[in-house]
């Protein structure tokens, strides 16, 4: 079996990555670094550095303590895990991403990827749960003025307990018995 160039299948430069893996690799390109993924890399830097500058001044700022007051306002700790939940992305996802957009191809092995596929989503659900969270205390404070609103905590361990559970690597049965969710 050859390669069409005279070469054996497989040893080609690229092949042996995909040798095994049910991708057909005969007329086809194996993938590359393209102009695009070169422009997806430098946005991606562009948002990574505006993101993490923004979040980290937003986390310093609410997190400081205020000399008028005894403890923080539950608004200040709203906001604190709005930005860490946005950190989380920042510096898991978008170098993440960048990386792949980089490679071409994943190289760090299954335990690593789990890990970060656990985190990526982690970060994504916590980011998409939090302004909820928030929406949901400032209607209850809206609604309810001079009430007491002691249900932030109780929903920002909802939403992150939420992040975790539906982020956590499960398998799941197919045809052909037990395969484990894709890799990225």
């Amino acid at each position: 079996m050859s390669a069409g160039n005279g070469t054996p299948r497989g040893s080609a430069v690229g092949e042996e990555i995909w040798a095994g893996s049910g991708v057909e690799l005969e007329d086809s390109e194996l993938p590359t670094f393209s102009a695009a993924a070169k422009v997806r890399v430098g946005v991606t830097v562009v948002l990574f550095v505006s993101s993490a500058g923004g979040n980290l001044a937003v986390l310093w700022s609410v997190t400081r303590r205020q000399s008028s007051q005894r403890r923080p306002s539950p608004v200040r700790r709203l906001f604190a895990h709005l930005a860490a939940a946005d950190l989380l992305v920042t510096f898991v996802v978008m170098p993440l991403d960048a990386t792949w957009n980089i490679t071409v191809q994943w190289l760090a092995g299954d335990i690593a990827c789990r890990t970060l596929m656990f985190l990526k989503l982690m970060a994504m659900y916590a980011a998409a749960f939090l302004p909820v969270v928030i929406g949901l205390d400032r209607q209850a404070a809206v609604l309810n003025p001079l009430g007491p609103r002691s249900g932030a905590k109780r929903l920002l361990g909802i939403a992150w307990g939420l992040s975790f559970l539906l982020a956590f690597p499960r398998t799941r049965k197919g045809s052909q018995g037990e395969t484990s969710i894709p890799r990225p």
